[in-house]
């Protein structure tokens, strides 16, 4: 008698706290002693006093999502910077009586990447250097309940800029003048679900801009997506294939 533990238990067997769709897996417990592994993803139960359990990943609560990547700046200057960012979000997708692969998702997110130096028309510039971005995101699944996820997401966020003001007669004399401004990004994110950490990676576009110039760069980011596992009460196999 085999039980693959990469196989999704039915929810009766189970006891959970609402009925909120979820992803699922068999986890044996005393693997050393109870049971025996006869495959990458299987073990089979040595008695029927072997316990196990379920847990479970909710498709619909909350998730944090840390990123690193780079984006290629393409006005006003063609270079390459690194970027690092970390988002929490809810996602939503349980819509009607039954789950289906459409979802949404909300995030806050954080980041901190380099800008590009941007001159204005009236001599003053933006410096190059990295900057901080705190803003919001709004994702729409459309394979959420498949192991290969497709998303498309926008977004905009607020972003930290400081202004330089060079006196014409004296150079040497610059006014610093801090300020916010808007960040504005929208692409495709793409991944594998895994039960409590899914990798994925998002590729888009995004446009910083002031009242006289704009930053225009495309990026790519790799990320893993962490949500929390929940256990049930435990089961002997006896029990479980009983029912």
């Amino acid at each position: 008698m085999m039980m693959i533990i990469s196989a999704p238990a039915m929810a009766q067997k189970f006891v959970y706290d609402n009925n909120i769709c979820r992803y699922t897996k068999l986890v044996p417990e005393n693997k050393k002693v109870d049971w025996e592994k006869t495959s990458k993803s299987g073990y089979t139960p040595l008695h029927a006093d072997a316990m196990m359990h379920q847990a479970a990943e909710k498709c619909t609560g909350w998730y944090f999502q840390p990123a690193v990547g780079a984006k290629m700046n393409i006005t006003p200057s063609q270079d390459f910077s690194p970027m690092v960012g970390m988002s929490v979000g809810y996602e939503i997708a349980h819509f009607g009586k039954r789950p289906n692969n459409f979802g949404l998702a909300f995030e806050v997110e954080a980041k901190l990447e380099k800008n590009a130096e941007m001159w204005q028309e009236d001599l003053s510039y933006i410096e190059a250097g990295y900057i901080p971005t705190i803003g919001g995101k709004m994702l729409m699944h459309f394979t959420k309940h498949k192991p290969f996820q497709v998303s498309l997401f926008g977004g905009a966020g607020y972003t930290r800029l400081t202004s330089h003001y060079p006196n014409a007669s004296d150079p040497k004399d610059v006014t610093y003048v801090k300020h916010n401004t808007l960040t504005f990004e929208g692409g495709i994110q793409m991944g594998i679900h895994v039960m409590g950490h899914s990798p994925m990676m998002r590729i888009g576009v995004g446009s910083t801009q002031t009242a006289h110039v704009r930053n225009t760069y495309g990026f790519i980011s790799v990320s893993v997506k962490f949500k929390k596992l929940h256990k049930s009460k435990s089961l002997t196999a006896g029990e479980y294939f009983a029912r």
